[in-house]
């Protein structure tokens, strides 16, 4: 009996015949599919960690764009007939509520396992390997970018404050030229000085302390501000920074265990 050389067991293993084209278009849908997964999710988990420190403006877009994302999501499913790609949706709960703990998270998942893949892929250079690569990179860049997103609102916001906090200052100024005297509290302002307290912009911390030396020994022995200080907390989970005013502006490099970045005439304290 005579075999067919190419239908025997071993034959068959050794050749690799190449993808039809209906499989490789569906791989790249695949792949398509999970790069705006990856990418959506850690941008908004970004976009959500910035929004802390920025107004309701701000924050009334993120929820649209985010709202308008998730629509699209559905709609894309039902149409294309790709119900498997709802399951996407509940990633993106813990992206909006993580926030910078989702990203970070994905950035350590990217240093362990880009390694190990890259090592994999070299070792058995199959497609999967490869496909498995290209998403872990993936996820590590566009962690980063969420995290240098989140930084870059960060500051937006602490900017904006020091712009809103001029007439508080002025304020205060004003108060202490006609009285001799700094008010013991920002309701002394209040209506004589300024119609009322303006608040922060930003949509999580929303007030302004103030704070003056209790003593000339308090000046002496704490060698920080002489006359007050305006301070706005930004504190959040495990992570106590400040945003801080001297009118003298003779910030140290580290304040309140922590470092001191310039912002203008104020001083951002990295816990």
């Amino acid at each position: 009996m005579e075999v067919n050389p190419f239908e025997a067991p071993e034959c068959r293993d050794a050749i690799k015949l190449p993808p039809s084209a209906h499989q490789a278009h569906r791989d790249l849908r695949k792949d398509i599919e999970g790069v705006v997964a990856i990418a959506a999710t850690m941008l908004l988990a970004g976009a959500w960690a910035g929004s802390r420190y920025l107004g309701a403006p701000f924050l009334l877009v993120l929820m649209t764009v985010t709202v308008g994302f998730l629509v699209g999501v559905i709609v894309y499913a039902v149409a294309a007939k790709r119900l498997r790609v709802l399951l996407f949706l509940p990633v993106v709960l813990p992206a909006i509520v993580g926030q910078e703990l989702v990203p970070a998270l994905f950035i350590l998942a990217g240093v362990i396992g880009i390694p190990i893949a890259v090592l994999f892929s070299f070792i058995r250079p199959t497609r999967q390997n490869w496909i498995l690569t290209r998403k872990m990179v993936l996820i590590g860049l566009t962690s980063i970018a969420s995290l240098v997103l989140t930084d870059r609102l960060r500051l937006l916001g602490a900017r904006r404050t020091a712009e809103r906090a001029e007439v508080l200052i002025e304020a205060i100024d004003r108060f202490q030229t006609r009285e001799g005297k700094l008010p013991s509290s920002l309701n002394d302002l209040v209506p004589h000085d300024v119609s009322s307290i303006p608040d922060t912009g930003m949509a999580r911390f929303p007030s302004f302390d103030y704070v003056v030396p209790t003593s000339q020994v308090d000046v002496d022995e704490q060698r920080l501000f002489a006359t007050y200080e305006l301070r706005v907390n930004l504190y959040r989970l495990l992570q106590f920074d400040s945003l801080v005013y001297w009118p003298e502006g003779n910030y140290p490099d580290a304040i309140y265990g922590g470092g001191v970045e310039r912002i203008g005439d104020w001083a951002y304290v990295h816990e």
